[in-house]
């Protein structure tokens, strides 16, 4: 893993505010990260403090970021490097989100990935770097005391201490107001960052002690264009469906190209543009609830080498599908579709199935309500069961 903060896409607006928090020496006690899930605040958050605790650049400048830190790394960079000179517009590398570095070994930022900081944050045991997260779909009190325990011990290293709580609006009631009184008399060069995809979930005293720094969704010609590079011998409309499909995250792209959405996705579409929105049968629902299970199964067993979360779920792909079909329908612009490789099928589709906005609507309502119920941890088979048992009821697929 390469926790240099210059190569992520698609953020400089706030990798450059931190950049100048960095290199003038005023990194404040509280940052709170917020916008959609899964866009790279956490990763953000993470380099960044990696950046700060690495041991080869605090070596460099003597300990300390300021003036004195930027002339010398201006005159003679190190290795890697954080610092990006902006005056200089008519040198360097064009980075996919538009800005340019001076210098090749800048791409890396100051992570160097082999002083004792660096492999600490690469193995989790930097003591220097405190990282919490929901243990289930929360965050306790017991979480906070515990890390307010280790900010009373002495670290390893000297300088600034980091203490990410990802999620942080899961904190209960009791964590929120721990953490308001450690954040009221913060230890000296502890810095708390709070990633929400949620902030009014959490307290507004808690939101009045961070400085607040916005994470946008990354724009799809980004994702494309970086991915582009990766994924040489991959299609560009198959990368502009991953663009779509990943709304602005760089993880759900990886997820997307990593699994079998394509083949998956000939399945489902099988089965929606075929039996159910045509058949009359009320054995239609479980019937197709056999089917899915068929899919999902040949899915799994084609993925069960790699985690949940890397394989591309099916009530998911039936969801996207739906939205497409519904936005089709009422809009009858291809352009807005993520699965815009398919358009003229499902303009077919709907002009066959002669199928009513309503009833995309139930369908979709009821697939998203699934897709939360179940958490990618309920039993698949019992979930396909039930969802189309409730399809059946709601008189959707008559």
């Amino acid at each position: 893993m390469d926790y240099g903060i210059s190569n992520i896409i698609g953020h400089e607006k706030p990798i450059r505010f931190l950049n100048e928090l960095f290199v003038n020496d005023r990194i404040p006690s509280g940052l709170l990260f917020y916008g959609q899930k899964n866009i790279g605040k956490r990763f953000v958050a993470i380099s960044f403090a990696a950046s700060v605790l690495c041991r080869d650049y605090s070596y460099f400048t003597g300990g300390r970021a300021g003036i004195n830190g930027i002339n010398q790394i201006a005159e003679n960079p190190p290795a890697l490097s954080l610092f990006e000179e902006e005056n200089s517009k008519d040198s360097g590398n064009e980075e996919p989100g538009g800005h340019k570095t001076t210098d090749a070994k800048a791409l890396s930022g100051y992570f160097c990935g082999k002083c004792p900081s660096c492999k600490g944050v690469l193995n989790g045991t930097n003591q220097n770097l405190i990282i919490v997260e929901p243990a289930g779909n929360s965050i306790k009190i017991e979480k906070i005391n515990q890390v307010n325990s280790l900010l009373s011990l002495t670290p390893a290293f000297e300088g600034h201490r980091f203490v990410i709580i990802d999620d942080a609006q899961a904190m209960n009631p009791n964590a929120m107001n721990a953490l308001l009184k450690i954040l009221e008399e913060p230890p000296d060069k502890t810095v708390f960052i709070l990633i929400s995809s949620n902030i009014n979930s959490l307290l507004p005293t808690i939101i009045s002690r961070c400085s607040l720094l916005a994470f946008k969704p990354i724009p799809d010609e980004v994702l494309f264009g970086a991915f582009k590079a990766e994924l040489t011998e991959t299609a560009d409309d198959i990368l502009t469906v991953y663009s779509r499909l990943a709304k602005g995250s760089y993880s759900n792209f990886e997820k997307f190209a990593s699994g079998q959405y394509f083949e998956t996705r000939k399945r489902v579409l099988t089965l929606i543009f075929n039996e159910p929105f045509y058949g009359n049968s009320a054995l239609l629902g479980y019937d197709m609830s056999d089917e899915f299970n068929r899919v999902l199964k040949n899915s799994n067993e084609k993925n069960k080498d790699k985690d949940n979360e890397n394989k591309v779920e099916l009530f998911e792909i039936f969801l996207f599908i739906l939205r497409d079909i519904y936005i089709y329908r009422m809009t009858k612009n291809g352009k807005l579709l993520y699965n815009i490789d398919i358009c003229k099928d499902i303009e077919k589709f709907i002009k066959d199935s002669k199928i009513t906005p309503q009833r995309l609507l139930n369908m979709i309502e009821l697939t998203a309500e699934y897709i939360d119920k179940t958490g990618y941890n309920l039993n698949k088979t019992i979930g396909m069961d039930a969802y189309f048992s409730d399809l059946l009821a709601q008189n959707i697929l008559r």
